[in-house]
């Protein structure tokens, strides 16, 4: 194990001996680290994984099209979701990551728009875009859930309601 986990282990432990306020900033730091050293590398979370799977349906079902821009627009498409998902992996804040993942999610409905437009279109058999759309729902659903658990709960608390915290924090630990 590294030092960057045991020392956000560390300071996990004592925080429970600090005041509420410290703990209250310190501590998403730490899960925050002790989360990211679990993860090795982009390929890890199941959305990327289901992305992969997702571009090679669409690239065997496109294989014989030959509607060039459609083709280029579908297969950019779902890339895009694979891609956002590595790109964001590697961005130093939470905020950033979260944007990626978003971008994600956004390509994940681009594929689900023209997967539509290709089963009315007949460019594919129903089977093989239903299986896609399919594919397509359970990467939105997972994209969705890593966002709120990066978001977390703490997200939703205005900003000016931690800077007051940290005000507070200061004026009573040092008066």
């Amino acid at each position: 194990m590294s030092d960057e986990y045991h020392t956000a282990l560390l300071v996990t432990r004592h925080l429970k001996l600090a005041s509420p306020f410290l703990w209250f900033q310190l501590l998403p730091w730490c899960y925050d680290r002790i989360k990211k050293m679990s993860m090795k590398n982009f390929e890890d979370p199941l959305a990327w994984q289901r992305g992969m799977d997702l571009n090679v349906d669409v690239d065997i079902a496109l294989s014989g099209s030959r509607n060039f821009g459609f083709k280029d627009q579908l297969f950019r498409a779902a890339l895009s979701i694979c891609n956002n998902i590595a790109e964001g992996y590697e961005m130093p804040t939470t905020a950033n990551q979260i944007k990626y993942l978003w971008i994600a999610k956004g390509s994940c409905n681009e594929v689900h728009s023209m997967l539509i437009l290709a089963k009315r279109r007949g460019y594919f058999s129903e089977a093989a875009v239903d299986e896609m759309i399919a594919l397509q729902d359970q990467i939105g659903k997972l994209l969705r859930t890593s966002i709120k658990q990066k978001a977390g709960k703490w997200s939703k608390l205005p900003g000016s309601l931690l800077i007051l915290s940290f005000w507070v924090n200061l004026t009573l630990l040092y008066p």
